[in-house]
């Protein structure tokens, strides 16, 4: 966890009843396994809790669910990643990180937007299959098939930008300005 993000914890919380600090110190407690720290932080979201407290418990709720959907389905004797991860298995830690991004500003915000879409298979199904595959260059494809077929897709169009910056790739900073366009309208 990063000291920035611990010392907001911290200050977040000193001001809390004790109950709450310690619900919300157990939430972060990655020494535990995720299905304690699930508890932990629904435990937490069910006392009156600031804004700021209440993202960051969503934020480590969501995080745990989905390492345990990942343990899950890495111990899936299918071994079919995608037959053993359906959208439906990551809802409930999208929803978390969803609630979390409307209760306070994000700087990732629309980046998390995008990918909880590309999660779901809302943006492409085989996008969707390609990242769970970590096939970098089936999810390029995938993007650039999604935006061929829907020209207006700032997430697509976002996504798309971002892999392209992270493999050093051109077309990274068109596609991140016209995601901008497309989010924002045009002149932003």
């Amino acid at each position: 966890m990063k000291p920035v993000v611990i010392l907001a914890l911290l200050l977040a919380t000193a001001a809390l009843p004790a109950r709450a600090q310690a619900a919300l110190a157990a939430c972060a407690d990655e020494r535990r396994t995720a299905e304690a720290r699930i508890g932990s932080c629904t435990e937490a979201l069910r006392l009156a809790l600031p804004d700021t407290a209440r993202a960051e418990a969503l934020r480590r709720r969501a995080a745990a669910r989905l390492d345990v959907a990942l343990a899950r389905s890495a111990a899936s004797p299918r071994g079919d990643i995608e037959a053993s991860l359906p959208p439906a298995v990551l809802d409930s830690a999208l929803e978390d990180i969803e609630a979390s991004l409307d209760l306070t500003p994000h700087p990732d915000a629309l980046m998390t937007r995008a990918m909880i879409g590309l999660w779901r298979g809302e943006i492409s199904r085989a996008a969707r299959a390609a990242a769970l595959r970590r096939d970098e260059a089936g999810l390029l494809a995938a993007l650039s098939a999604a935006i061929a077929a829907d020209p207006r897709s700032w997430e697509a169009v976002l996504l798309r930008g971002a892999r392209r910056a992270m493999a050093g790739l051109p077309g990274a900073q068109e596609d991140m300005a016209r995601a901008r366009t497309l989010f924002f309208g045009p002149g932003y």
